[in-house]
C-alpha cells in the first residue's frame, strides 16, 4: 500500500511539473515573440514619446507594470503595441497575464475620482500609462 502512495505521489509531481513547464514554455513565446524587435532605452523611449507630456517617473512605473503583468522586457514594448494584439498570449493562456486586469485597473481610478473611462477603451501600452498617469 505504501508503494502505491508513493507512486501516486510522483505521478502527480510529474504531471504538475509538466504542466508547469508547458505554460512557462507558452508564456515565454510572448517575449521570444518580440526578442527580434530593437530594444529602446527607457530614455529613448520617454524622449520620444512621453517627454513633456507626463511625468518621467510615471511613465517608468506603468511601463514596468506591463512588462511584469506580461514577462516582456520593458525595452521590446512600444507605446503602439495592442494588448489584444502584440501583447496577446498564445491561445489557451490568455488569463495568465494583465490583458483585461490592467485596463480594468485604469476603470476603477476612473470611477473612484468621478470619470466613466471604459476598460475597453485601453488598448494599447500608450492608452494604459496615458490614462492611468491622468487618473494616478
Amino acid at each position: 500500500m505504501d508503494a502505491n502512495i508513493i507512486f501516486l505521489i510522483v505521478l502527480a509531481a510529474g504531471v504538475a511539473f509538466l504542466v508547469w513547464l508547458r505554460s512557462w514554455r507558452q508564456r515565454r513565446s510572448l517575449a521570444d515573440k518580440l526578442a527580434a524587435r530593437p530594444s529602446m532605452e527607457f530614455e529613448t523611449f520617454y524622449k520620444n514619446f512621453y517627454e513633456g507630456k507626463i511625468d518621467r517617473a510615471i511613465v517608468r512605473t506603468h511601463l514596468l507594470a506591463i512588462s511584469e503583468e506580461f514577462a516582456v522586457p520593458p525595452e521590446k514594448l512600444l507605446p503602439t503595441d495592442r494588448f489584444d494584439v502584440e501583447l496577446r498570449q498564445p491561445s489557451g493562456h490568455e488569463f495568465d497575464s494583465g490583458t483585461g486586469l490592467l485596463p480594468m485597473q485604469v476603470e476603477l481610478l476612473s470611477r473612484a475620482k468621478g470619470g466613466m473611462l471604459k476598460a475597453e477603451s485601453i488598448v494599447t501600452v500608450d492608452d494604459y500609462i496615458t490614462q492611468m498617469a491622468r487618473h494616478s
